[in-house]
């Protein structure tokens, strides 16, 4: 194992940790004169990411545990990205419908868990990218040897030995 394999994986770790507690964490709060409530992201999108984040945390695993791995780590990489995107969409769609609403009786702000969800992806990004840095290279394919080529025994001239008939004097190999 590489060695930016082993912190790339525990990076992934770190980061789908992470997503599965922003995703318990509240991911909006309404403040008023009376009070706050908090509104949980598994009320919400936070499941979706929430289960995201359980994808990434078998995937990091697998990162460590297995030999070849490279499917485990785009499924993280793709889940790192999707927690980031939904975040970002619930943070704007939050901005968008509080727009109106904030006074000095009452304010919508984002929760600590979208944020956390957000960075969490972008953390789970990182670990992929850090893996792929300090990647062996791959092995170049074996090339399929090429014919090996002989003089035509009538005339002399270069010839293949898969060749049935010499390309200049047109006479008929033997096989």
């Amino acid at each position: 194992m590489h060695n930016n394999r082993l912190i790339g994986g525990l990076i992934i770790l770190a980061g789908a940790s992470l997503v599965i507690a922003g995703s318990i964490l509240p991911w909006a709060k309404l403040e008023t004169m009376l009070g706050s409530v908090t509104k949980s992201g598994t009320r919400g999108d936070g499941v979706i990411t929430l289960i995201a984040g359980v994808i990434i945390l078998v995937m990091g695993i697998l990162v460590l545990a297995v030999e070849k791995y490279r499917f485990a780590l785009a499924l993280a990489a793709i889940g790192g990205f999707g927690c980031s995107l939904v975040a970002i969409i619930d943070l704007v769609d939050l901005a968008n419908r509080t727009a109106g609403v904030n006074s000095e009786f009452a304010s919508v702000k984002a929760g600590a868990g979208i944020y956390l969800v957000l960075a969490a992806g972008l953390v789970v990004i990182s670990g992929v990218v850090v893996d792929r840095i300090g990647a062996p290279k791959e092995s170049a394919q074996p090339v399929a040897a090429a014919p090996v080529s002989y003089a035509c025994p009538y005339c002399g001239n270069p010839a293949k030995q898969t060749d049935r008939f010499c390309n200049h004097c047109g006479a008929r190999f033997q096989q």
